[in-house]
């Protein structure tokens, strides 16, 4: 691409002054993300594909997503104290189970940790053993 030289004969100091420009290239769907302000002829350009914009509907269109941003904002910060609000609570019903659980397992101990089992698979020795603790606790 060639570069497009621009010369601007309407500055004060009566010479011309010259800027190279690249030429802009062309784009089918521009959001306009930046702009370029000309202060001589009061006219606001993008920056990417070089079209003149209309400065009212620029400022109107800046000021319809800064205030979605701050609605999005707003929601994203009430969210976080929901958020927060279930995390504390899920906190404090787990902490409360464990204490369930530990008191239940306190509840349901046995002297006996491993009953021993005869090498046939029968269970009568720990029976036993158990009958004997019982028997041994009620007198």
């Amino acid at each position: 691409m060639s570069e497009i030289i621009e010369i601007d004969f309407k500055n004060k100091a009566k010479q011309p002054s010259f800027s190279i420009k690249k030429p802009v290239e062309y784009r089918p769907y521009c959001s306009h993300p930046q702009v370029e302000i000309d202060n001589h002829e009061r006219i606001l350009s993008c920056a990417n594909c070089g079209k003149v914009l209309d400065a009212y509907e620029y400022v109107h269109n800046l000021a319809i997503k800064e205030t979605r941003l701050f609605d999005n904002l707003r929601q994203l910060k009430e969210n976080v104290e929901d958020l927060t609000m279930a995390r504390d609570t899920l906190k404090k019903q787990v902490s409360r189970l464990k204490l369930e659980h530990k008191k239940m397992l306190q509840a349901q101990k046995c002297p006996i940790t491993k009953p021993s089992v005869a090498r046939n698979g029968n269970h009568q020795a720990s029976l036993l053993q158990i009958k004997n603790i019982l028997a041994d606790k009620s007198s």
